[in-house]
């Protein structure tokens, strides 16, 4: 991983609070979390007529290592100490963008698997940052993915974003604050591992963590749980 040393200084800098770091993965630990997701046996309980399918049972010891290497750079970039919350992995089932939304958490470190051959289009399939961040007083259903969501970035928007095309085996660890979306997508289909996979981890202080979800539940009941 190119990561490490700077890190935390681009974090700090980026208007979008944004690092994109290319050839995230060392090759073994790429080739274990791919092997791992792609034969997952979770994939064949879901709705495959679902656009986006998520699958939170993914834990593997490359997937620890790396999240342990970033909890140091991702504290001192948030001024206090942080922990891997939460992970998941996505395979994009239908060729479709997702709309805005903003995460639960202090840092998202987003990481692609799907090799580029797979990807029709290469300047698109990554994901696009607004210049809209959530308040932490906002209850969890106007920042994560419905209606409400998308209504609160376009009328606070300013016009500015920043676009990420999807390259294989790149991460994009951002402020989980900023509103985000996935771009349209254009891959390959010739089964789950042509298209597009990826691995989301949250990295928080628990206690702030918990006190956002239960904000939420209280003002909106159980169904808007994160």
């Amino acid at each position: 991983m190119n990561a490490s040393t700077n890190l935390t200084q681009t974090l700090e800098e980026s208007e979008f609070g944004t690092a994109v770091v290319d050839d995230f993965l060392e090759p073994g630990e790429f080739s274990e979390i791919r092997e791992h997701l792609v034969g997952h046996w979770a994939w064949r309980y879901k709705n495959w007529t679902n656009g986006y399918l998520h699958n939170y049972e993914i834990g593997t010891g490359a997937l620890d290592a790396v999240a342990q290497r970033l909890s140091a750079p991702l504290s001192r970039a948030a001024g206090r100490p942080l922990r891997r919350i939460t992970q998941w992995a996505i395979l994009a089932h239908a060729d479709r963008g997702l709309i805005p939304h903003a995460d639960n958490g202090t840092f998202v470190v987003n990481f692609w698997l799907t090799p580029d051959e797979y990807n029709l289009d290469p300047a698109s399939g990554g994901m696009v940052l607004f210049d809209v961040r959530r308040p932490d007083d906002v209850m969890s259903p106007e920042f994560q993915i419905t209606p409400d969501s998308d209504e609160y970035v376009s009328s606070r928007t300013r016009g500015g974003k920043l676009e990420v095309p999807y390259r294989c085996n790149r991460a994009i660890i951002f402020d989980a604050t900023v509103f985000h979306a996935s771009l349209p997508i254009s891959f390959a289909s010739y089964g789950a591992y042509s298209k597009r996979l990826n691995v989301s981890m949250v990295f928080d202080d628990p206690e702030l963590f918990d006190a956002r979800r239960e904000r939420g539940l209280s003002g909106y009941g159980k169904a808007a749980q994160p």
